[in-house]
Parts: C-alpha cells; sequence; structure tokens
C-alpha cells in the first residue's frame, strides 16, 4: 500500500506524462495534493515555445485556454481512467486552468469519495 505522499507523486507523474503527450513537453515542475474528496495538481512550465510566443497578447492567451480545453476534451478519458486505477476512487469532474503569463497550469478533480483518509 501507498502512502499519501507516495500517491501524491504518482498522481503528479500521470498529470507530467498527460501534458507530455498532448503537447510535446512535460512540466518543470509538479505537486499533487489531496483535500477530502478532491485532488488538486499544480504544474509548472508547460506552455510551449509557440505558446510562450501567444501568450504576449490577451487574445493570443485566450487562444492557449481554448487549444488546451479541446485537447483535454480528447484525451480526458484515458487521463481519468489512470486517476482512477492509482487512488481506486471514481473520478466525478476535472476542472483546469493555464496561466499564459506564468506558464503554470492547475487541475481540480472531484471524487466519489474521501481519497485524503486512505492512505
Amino acid at each position: 500500500m501507498m502512502t499519501k505522499g507516495q500517491a501524491e507523486a504518482k498522481i503528479g507523474e500521470i498529470f507530467v506524462k498527460f501534458e507530455k503527450l498532448d503537447t510535446g513537453i512535460g512540466a518543470s515542475e509538479v505537486k499533487a495534493y489531496f483535500i477530502k474528496d478532491t485532488v488538486y495538481v499544480r504544474l509548472k512550465g508547460v506552455l510551449t515555445h509557440q505558446e510562450k510566443a501567444l501568450s504576449e497578447s490577451k487574445d493570443g492567451r485566450h487562444e492557449i485556454k481554448t487549444l488546451r480545453a479541446k485537447q483535454l476534451d480528447i484525451s480526458r478519458a484515458a487521463l481519468v481512467k489512470e486517476v482512477e486505477e492509482a487512488l481506486k476512487a471514481k473520478v466525478m469532474s476535472v476542472h483546469t486552468d493555464i496561466s499564459g503569463k506564468t506558464g503554470g497550469r492547475i487541475f481540480v478533480l472531484e471524487m466519489d469519495k474521501v481519497v485524503e483518509a486512505g492512505f
């Protein structure tokens, strides 16, 4: 059985792999936290070279958010499956945002049960 820290690290690895598959680059830093029935994942350094150039304008930052939302729609099922297998809990919803200014991205996953207490 994994400790809470090991499980949080595993979830972080899943999200770095997800970013790498979707954009070709991983993240320079990742941290996952379990808070009751919620999984919070924070990634840094996820913008591609092209996205960094786009992020110079407000419209460009909006385009980055739109593109990343579409990418998530395509790969959501695979991501959710990996998280559910790792945590032995069902993902009820996935929320995300990305900052064109900082290059950071967050994910918030609502689970069907308290995951924090399972370790």
